[in-house]
This record gives C-alpha cells, sequence and structure tokens, in this order.
C-alpha cells in the first residue's frame, strides 16, 4: 500500500455467530482494501474447523466436486509450462495435492488447520503445519509454488511472498488467486460483495496493489487474468443468503438448493502468475 487508508465501510463476518464486525479500510493511493477486526489464531481455528472442509464447495470425496474439477484443471495447465518440486501453500484437504501428483509433480504442502493437514497427511503428503512465514524450511526449494485463494487471509502478504521468494529456484514461479476489489461487481455489491467475507479474506486487492506488492518482494508480473471455475449452485446459495444476511435461511437453502457444479466467471478473482526479477 502507497498511501493512507480510509475507512469505507463496516461490515458484518458471515461466520460462526455473525457478531464480528469489521472496518474495511482502502488505501487512498492504490486501492487496496484491508479488513480491520478480529483475526487471532483461536478465532480462526474456530473458523477452519472439520464442518468448513466438508462443504460441498470443498468437500474432496467425490471426483466430480467443484474442489476436484478446479483442482484437476489447475495442475493440467500448469504440467504444460512447468515441472519439478511444487509447494502449495493453504493445501487444504489436498485437492491440489492429489491433481499435481497425478501430473507428475512432487509436492508438498503447507496448512493452517490442523483438521485439514492430517487428512493430507493421511494421503502420503508432506505438509508444514502452522504459520507458513514462521515455518523452516530445513533448506528446501521450489520450482513452483502456489497459493490459491490463500495470500487474502494472511495477515502479512508481503511478508509472505518475501518469504516465497527465497524459496523458488531462480527459474521458479509463483501462480495465485486474489480478491479484486477494482473489479465491477465488488464496486457494485459494496458490502454486500460476495468475497467480502473476513476473517477468511483480510486483502483485497488491485491491480495497482498487486504491482507494488509483488515489485517489492522482487518478483516481475508475467500475466493476470480472470478466469472460469467449477462452483457449486448450493455455494452460490449460500453466498448470497450470506450476501444478505438473511443467516435464518442458510439450513434451508443448505438443504433444498442441488449441488450442481455450475461454470462461472463473474471477474473479481484474478490468477497471477510471477517469476524472479532477471538480473
Amino acid at each position: 500500500m502507497s498511501g493512507k487508508l480510509q475507512e469505507r465501510m463496516r461490515v458484518v463476518t458471515p461466520y460462526l455467530d455473525h457478531r464480528e464486525c469489521y472496518d474495511i479500510k482502502i488505501c487512498d493511493q492504490c486501492g487496496h482494501g484491508v479488513a480491520i477486526g478480529r483475526s487471532d489464531l483461536e478465532y480462526l481455528s474456530q473458523i477452519y474447523t472439520d464442518g468448513f472442509f466438508a462443504s460441498d464447495q470443498q468437500a474432496i470425496e467425490s471426483a466430480t466436486s467443484p474442489i476436484n474439477r478446479n483442482a484437476r484443471e489447475r495442475a493440467e495447465n500448469l504440467s504444460r509450462t512447468c515441472s519439478g518440486r511444487v509447494l502449495d501453500i493453504g493445501a487444504g484437504n489436498g485437492a491440489f495435492l492429489r491433481a499435481a501428483r497425478k501430473k507428475g509433480f512432487a509436492i508438498d504442502g503447507v496448512e493452517f488447520s490442523t483438521v485439514a493437514a492430517s487428512k493430507a497427511r493421511d494421503a502420503g503428503f508432506t505438509i508444514f503445519e502452522g504459520d507458513f512465514v514462521a515455518t523452516d524450511f530445513q533448506g528446501a526449494s521450489y520450482d513452483l509454488i502456489t497459493l490459491w485463494d490463500v495470500l487474502a487471509s494472511l495477515h502479512q502478504p508481503a511478508e509472505v511472498l518475501e518469504k516465497c521468494f527465497t524459496l523458488l529456484q531462480d527459474d521458479g514461479s509463483l501462480v495465485m488467486t486474489l480478491p479484486m476489489i477494482d473489479a465491477k461487481i465488488a464496486r457494485l455489491m459494496g458490502a454486500r460483495w460476495a468475497l467480502m467475507i473476513p476473517p477468511v479474506n483480510l486483502h483485497f486487492f488491485t491491480r495497482q496493489s498487486i504491482r507494488q506488492l509483488i515489485e517489492r518482494a522482487g518478483f516481475e508480473l508475467q500475466d493476470i487474468r480472470t478466469e472460469s471455475k467449477k462452483v457449486s449452485l448450493n455455494f452460490i446459495a449460500i453466498k448470497a443468503v450470506r450476501s444478505f444476511r438473511l443467516h435464518f435461511l442458510e439450513p434451508i437453502v443448505t438443504k433444498l438448493v442441488p449441488n450442481w457444479n455450475v461454470t462461472l466467471n463473474t471477474g473479481d478473482i484474478a490468477t497471477v502468475t510471477l517469476c524472479k526479477k532477471r538480473t
């Protein structure tokens, strides 16, 4: 962020008892958004429980679930240009780990949630559990680092990218997906934007703030684009209920709306590809 933070709006978290409030502050220079409010380890642990990872969108048991289909597509796309050793930060239950392994990658994961980390380990993966920045990787290096819908959840994205830089080989790449607060739908929806979900998202990016962030970390921008992804119709309905704070309808929607997969691109999630600056 290059300027002063100015308060834009106040939102209530859609998680747990819906009582925690967050001030959304926007940088007056680059437009980057930050959610200010409760995001301590204890509170996050209450959110990232088994129930979070068992939702229709996150469940890995079905090969046709959205998270598995998205993971396979991402692994397929990356296998065309990348190879070698991969680190997936925010690995969750291991959907992308499984998909990448099938494409020939040697892949490790980092995961905050003990529940999710345990499931990924059970599938035979090396999982570094806890805070990524504080983790000792014991001299390991990687050809590719991925952060799928993760960087926005972390308190200090600049520190995360700086550590990623040290873990990457000189010709390595980093790929991440980010919520874009300068997208048309984000500007239209304001506090009811579906990705305005603190503390799961604490940072909201713009193209300008991305460029500033990656340059400070020593990266070059290779590509930035919005792409379609598979989501559950049930997940979309729950998101709508939460956005309009109709939480009393959530149990009904969860039960009645089918889990059909839908291909969606609302233009507010950017896939960003980086490489180390060439000297």
